[in-house]
């Protein structure tokens, strides 16, 4: 498992509604930290651990620090279609789903459906 640069005693409940608050108080993360993330969330998603949706929420805090509004600010969409697609709801075209993960370096991109295909080119890379 990757381990995260971040503390956990820099999240403060007092948000809205007694929600986790993204403190701005965390540690800065290394090159390597941030690729760490990246590379885990990768994994996550290929493996099925974790949506689409729990993986944007996941970097949105652990890489950026940011809150849904500061997010959806920096990649030019509602707050309301940020929250959505991290709740995996909706029906979201290519296009926004491409918007909301350009932030957190991720993009659509076609794969075959057969893992031993996508293992061949992967390691042909």
């Amino acid at each position: 498992m990757v381990s995260s640069n971040v503390a956990t005693d820099s999240i403060e409940t007092k948000g809205r509604g007694g929600r986790k608050k993204i403190s701005v108080n965390r540690k800065p993360l290394t090159l390597k930290d941030r690729e760490d993330l990246v590379f885990a969330a990768t994994l996550d998603l290929f493996s099925g651990k974790k949506t689409q949706g729990q993986v944007l929420k996941w970097l949105r805090v652990e890489l950026l620090s940011l809150s849904q509004d500061q997010y959806a600010k920096m990649v030019g969409v509602s707050r309301k279609a940020l929250s959505d697609i991290e709740s995996d709801k909706g029906k979201n075209g290519v296009e926004l789903i491409n918007r909301v993960f350009s932030g957190v370096g991720f993009r659509i991109a076609l794969m075959p459906k057969d893992c031993v295909v996508l293992k061949m080119a992967v390691e042909a890379i």
